[in-house]
């Protein structure tokens, strides 16, 4: 064979030999992509919101926060965040076991956080005030809240809604004149409270203790009306009443004693 031959014959078989390797580097871009696309979905989301978590609760005061971990879906509108601590430098730590939230998408659009369920469970939080009068949560002093409703009575910045929202095995501790009050909540439940439909009570039931006591709460609230109100049932049992006294700094409850067993029904408006 001659040498144009062989040369003529090695041109005509690159063309099928890039051909295959075209094919194949095509393909595997394309598995790496189908691999890769949904990894990235799911991992960079959770690796997102926990920066921020920590960097929020670091901006706002705390000086360790530890979040063992944070699951994220975007397409299935879920936020799952366990076994989180953070604690400010002169606080105590505050603590959460379990938190699972499921939101809708598409009335961001609309200014309205809708949240569709909200699972929390082992908080852990000591709540005071501060010399101003604003509320210390676990050492770290709250912001100024801002209402919902205006002048003119018209809604402002972002509505939050939530069709149900179930606490359970946590517990709240509240300073109040040097005494601690004890809150455990074995479980409270919360439905169908919207901002955008102001005027419409929602639903609480609430079973747990208050310093000891057992203690039961169910019926209506409507927290987002420009008249703040409720309709609720209070049952409590063995309630410490010179405890009480001591909470309130009362000198003519200071002689009270005993134990206090009552069932109310309250409707207020604010």
């Amino acid at each position: 064979m001659c040498s144009s031959d062989l040369a003529a014959t090695q041109q005509a078989a690159t063309p099928p030999r890039k051909r295959r390797w075209l094919r194949r580097t095509v393909w595997s871009v394309v598995a790496l992509a189908a691999i890769g696309l949904p990894l990235a979905l799911w991992f960079l989301p959770s690796a997102g919101l926990r920066y921020v978590i920590n960097q929020q609760l670091r901006n706002a005061g705390m000086s360790t926060v530890d979040i063992a971990e944070v699951n994220v879906s975007l397409t299935g509108g879920l936020v799952e965040v366990r076994r989180a601590a953070a604690n400010a430098p002169a606080g105590p730590e505050g603590r959460l076991a379990d938190l699972a939230v499921a939101f809708e998408w598409r009335p961001l659009l609309n200014g309205r956080v809708s949240l569709g369920s909200v699972g929390l469970r082992g908080l852990q939080l000591e709540v005071s005030h501060a010399a101003d009068g604003r509320l210390v949560i676990s050492g770290l002093p709250l912001p100024e809240a801002t209402g919902y409703v205006d002048e003119q009575g018209q809604t402002t910045g972002w509505l939050i809604g939530i069709d149900k929202m179930q606490i359970s095995d946590s517990t709240l501790v509240y300073i109040r004149n040097s005494q601690r009050i004890t809150l455990k909540i074995d479980l409270l439940v919360v439905e169908q409270l919207h901002a955008w439909d102001a005027d419409k009570p929602g639903r609480l039931d609430f079973v747990g203790s208050f310093n000891g006591a057992d203690i039961s709460v169910s019926g209506e609230f409507a927290p987002f009306a420009q008249r703040q109100n409720g309709r609720l049932k209070l049952r409590a049992a063995g309630i410490d009443i010179a405890r009480i006294a001591t909470i309130f700094a009362d000198p003519d409850l200071y002689e009270l004693r005993g134990a206090l067993d009552f069932e109310l029904d309250a409707t207020a408006a604010i």
